[in-house]
């Protein structure tokens, strides 16, 4: 795939503008190479304008993946915000280095610079698409300017101008609704992976007398106090069962001092049990993924926010790659994909009680039959890009 000679298309270039950091520094790049890949499929070229946060230069040129990538410098200041959230003439001016562009894709991007392109696409007859993954909440505590600002960008840009655009890709059956209402031209891709990318492959599918069972992720902010996932809830759950299954709960993204230092009511809970969960801290995107492929079930819910209903969960699509079935509530439109017994098990946080009571299944199911499971989940290949190829084609051509 890797071998295709890009200046040989013919269908034109795809301009990709976010904030990426190359090679594989946030899951907005994650997604964005995939659905690359799948563009690529269609014989267009890709080139990607993102962010580096080590640069001094206005923007640097490098190549990834066998993309040509554009990262502009990191604002540092109000007034690099500013620039930033109203960037246009660097854009343009990438824009005009490459051969026939066919489209702009603007990743979450600042209603302002959105406009700009649009009414340039407009004049150029360059088609401008959002690709919309996320409709975030002001947090507490914003006060003054910046939660003005932050709360007419949202307003802007989900309802004024995303609608006016060319087309827009979202990542969940509820912005898929929301646009759909509004008669904007959609498509609606979950992240995406390569199948073929030697990050997910495994040498074998095993299981062990112990059930590993695994959370990976962001759960809590504490600059900000802002909780994103149920971690407290999942590790009050499992604790009632240390004695009844073996099992070992494994936690990446988050060390023990940290998790104390937000739920402070768990320093007693955890005495002693060092040896039945265990915190790793955050790792790279890399190591992180070597975990998931050791373990057998990945754990995670969310409450019923409006940007987790936005949303969809990046770590529920890796660990179905990584071929572990997933245990979580019932969020996003996770039911299209998670089939009870198959690939996975939905628990109900409704309340700790029944969240126990949701647990029992999977932590009591034979080797035998997690062996199956686990199989199956690695082979369906559920996210792979190949599968959306005709998804992007609907909505470039």
């Amino acid at each position: 795939m890797f071998g295709i000679n890009i200046k040989n298309m013919s269908k034109g270039t795809i301009v990709y503008i976010g904030a990426f950091e190359f090679p594989d520094k946030n899951p907005a790049t994650h997604r964005v190479v995939s659905n690359a890949k799948a563009i690529r499929s269609l014989g267009y070229e890709t080139v990607f304008v993102g962010i580096n946060k080590t640069i001094a230069a206005e923007y640097i040129q490098e190549n990834h993946f066998g993309f040509c990538v554009y990262s502009q410098k990191y604002p540092s200041n109000v007034l690099a915000w500013f620039k930033y959230i109203t960037a246009f003439k660097l854009y343009i001016n990438i824009i005009k280095k490459q051969e026939n562009v066919k489209a702009v894709i603007c990743y979450n991007s600042p209603s302002i610079s959105i406009s700009l392109l649009r009414k340039w696409g407009r004049r150029q007859k360059v088609k401008i698409i959002a690709d919309c993954t996320e409709w975030y909440e002001l947090e507490k505590g914003e006060k003054g300017i910046k939660r003005y600002i932050k709360k007419l960008d949202i307003y802007n840009r989900m309802f004024l101008v995303h609608p006016k655009l060319d087309g827009v890709i979202v990542i969940s059956s509820y912005l898929e609704s929301f646009y759909n209402k509004k008669g904007t031209r959609t498509i609606k891709v979950p992240p995406l992976t390569d199948s073929d990318d030697d990050k997910w492959k495994k040498n074998d599918i095993n299981v062990s007398n112990k059930k590993n069972i695994i959370y990976v992720g962001a759960p809590f902010s504490l600059d900000t106090m802002r909780q994103k996932d149920r971690l407290d809830y999942l590790i009050d759950a499992l604790l009632i069962y240390e004695r009844q299954y073996e099992f070992v709960f494994h936690i990446v993204g988050s060390t023990r001092e940290d998790f104390l230092t937000y739920y402070p009511n768990f320093t007693e809970k955890l005495l002693g049990k060092e040896e039945f969960i265990k915190f790793y801290g955050k790792l790279s995107h890399r190591e992180a993924i070597n975990k998931l492929k050791k373990c057998d079930y990945s754990i995670f819910v969310r409450d019923n926010t409006l940007t987790n209903k936005a949303g969809f969960p990046t770590k529920f699509v890796e660990a179905i790659t990584c071929g572990l079935p997933v245990l979580s509530n019932r969020n996003s439109n996770i039911e299209d994909f998670l089939k009870e017994g198959e690939n996975g098990f939905f628990i109900n946080n409704d309340s700790i009680e029944e969240l126990i009571k949701s647990l029992e299944k999977p932590l009591s199911i034979s080797q035998r039959e997690l062996l199956s499971m686990k199989t199956q989940t690695y082979n369906s290949k559920l996210f792979d890009f190949r599968n959306y190829i005709n998804h992007f084609k609907e909505i470039l051509e």
